[in-house]
């Protein structure tokens, strides 16, 4: 399948088809895969790399500076989540979405 991705820098396509998997459901949006991400040249693994990597800093990197008085953000370390409570959020997620 041919697809097109509209980005804010604008449309980005791979050069080649790519394999999808289409679901039979009344939706006009789909998942996009690491495979498809990754023939755009976008790394994703890398990117949730240098988010973790800011730890409590949400300032490193951030183009929006937070006043003193905001509220700091905390991200919950998943590190040692069980790959079975990954595939039921994940069958949930699926399940919420085509229901």
């Amino acid at each position: 399948m041919q697809i097109r991705i509209h980005t804010a820098v604008g449309p980005v396509e791979p050069m080649d088809l790519v394999d999808v998997l289409v679901v039979d459901v009344n939706d006009d949006e789909f998942i996009v895969g690491n495979d498809l991400l990754t023939a755009l040249g976008i790394d994703v693994d890398r990117q949730l790399e240098q988010l973790a990597s800011r730890g409590d800093d949400e300032l490193a990197g951030d183009p929006i500076e937070l006043e003193a008085d905001d509220m700091p953000v905390h991200v919950k370390d998943f590190s040692s989540t069980s790959g079975e409570v990954v595939r039921m959020a994940f069958t949930e997620l699926i399940s919420a979405k085509t229901d």
